[in-house]
């Protein structure tokens, strides 16, 4: 019975660090598309001095959304893992 506990707990655990990290994820992606706007407009004015700007801060998006990905890839395995310990008891 505690093994059915703990191992409740280990998938709430992991439901609710994934929704924190899809909110963090998502809040990172605004962030970077409104600063990208922000960057667009003053670029417009500026003509193309800002070129290298976009494409760091594009770099940086995608940078963070693969971390987001190994994060969530990472912690499915660490409780897959844990899940089997569970069951070999």
């Amino acid at each position: 019975m505690a093994e059915v506990e703990e191992y409740q707990k280990l998938l709430n655990d992991r439901n609710a660090q994934a929704g924190e990290w899809a909110a963090q994820r998502t809040s990172l992606v605004l962030m970077a598309e409104r600063h990208l706007a922000e960057v667009k407009e003053d670029g417009d004015a500026k003509g193309g001095q800002d070129a290298a700007l976009k494409a760091q801060l594009a770099a940086e998006k995608a940078e963070a959304q693969r971390e987001f990905q190994e994060m969530a890839t990472q912690l499915e395995d660490d409780v897959d893992t844990e899940i089997e310990n569970i069951r070999d008891r």
